[in-house]
């Protein structure tokens, strides 16, 4: 088994997480206590893999790692949208911070084992729940305590597989990330599921981050998050506005 990549900084599992997002930390003022998983919830167009991606080029700039559960792209194809941000995720992959669990290639057909690195775990069927929580279970133990963990999306899931197989699968993997003391962030896409199915989610993780865009009376598209909810920890619950840069999010002041 692979080793854990040295820290250059503190691990995420040393006290309360926070982001260089201010408008993000003003929300949650105490920050995000160590094993939190949140379910990240909006509509597509919403803004919430670039907050992913964002809140993972922090945690990586530090020295802790990351961990990207893909179902929507391969990392290929994330490591070059990031770059539309000045985000470097090839450097962290090569320093063994990042890891993939691709669940996105195997749509377009098996990729090769030309493709496969020891920074990326293929999936070769996206329904095989059973296979994915394996590799999850592998990582999580290579890559140690304290590290980023991103689902994108459950949603997938949801339609390869059924809710009677993913909400356990998801149990399961949610008691993983707080075991190792890691921040999870699970993107569940809204209106696509039964609300009863994401009232269960809710109750699941610790928290839920919602995302939304609006059109204002000038047709201008204005993104809005808020924290609805973080178990064991005060929280604004207002709409704040934000606005996508060629840097990353940008909370309006």
């Amino acid at each position: 088994m692979r080793g854990a990549p040295d820290r250059c900084v503190s691990r995420l599992s040393g006290g309360s997480w926070r982001s260089h997002i201010s408008g993000f930390n003003s929300l949650i003022p105490s920050g995000l206590p160590p094993g939190s998983v949140l379910l990240l919830l909006g509509f597509p167009g919403s803004g919430k893999t670039s907050f992913c991606w964002q809140l993972l080029n922090e945690t990586l700039s530090r020295g802790n790692p990351g961990l990207v559960i893909a179902t929507e792209g391969s990392p290929t194809d994330i490591k070059e949208q990031v770059k539309n941000f000045g985000w470097d995720f090839d450097s962290y992959e090569q320093k063994g911070l990042l890891r993939f669990i691709d669940c996105y290639s195997c749509r377009l057909g098996e990729p090769p084992r030309s493709m496969a690195t020891k920074s990326v775990y293929f999936i070769k069927d996206t329904a095989d729940l059973s296979t994915i929580s394996i590799f999850i279970d592998q990582m999580l133990k290579e890559l140690g305590e304290g590290m980023l963990i991103i689902l994108d999306s459950l949603s997938t899931f949801m339609t390869c597989s059924t809710s009677a197989s993913v909400i356990p699968f998801t149990q399961l993997q949610i008691s993983r990330f707080r075991a190792s003391k890691s921040i999870g962030l699970i993107i569940l896409e809204e209106g696509l599921h039964d609300p009863q199915v994401v009232n269960t989610l809710r109750f699941l993780c610790d928290g839920a981050v919602e995302m939304k865009l609006l059109e204002m009376e000038t047709g201008e598209l204005v993104h809005q998050l808020r924290v609805h909810s973080l178990r064991g920890a005060k929280v604004i619950t207002r709409w704040t506005p934000f606005s996508l840069s060629t840097t990353g999010i940008v909370f309006s002041e």
